[in-house]
């Protein structure tokens, strides 16, 4: 069976893949902080990073 609007959603998996790739490169390129809050926002960095990798276990 072919949906009539099969065609419209083929380009759905490339558009996800620029939106990723500016995303990884937005967290790729945000400088590490530093000050007071530092130990705070760096380790949710740290985890933004595994996350994106896949690699983030919860055991």
């Amino acid at each position: 069976m072919v949906l009539p609007l099969a065609g419209s959603f083929a380009g759905l998996p490339t558009l996800y893949g620029v939106i990723a790739i500016r995303w990884v490169r937005l967290l790729w390129d945000t400088p590490i902080r530093t000050g007071t809050r530092r130990y705070y926002d760096n380790f949710l960095y740290a985890f933004a990073f595994l996350a994106l990798a896949g690699e983030y276990r919860v055991w």
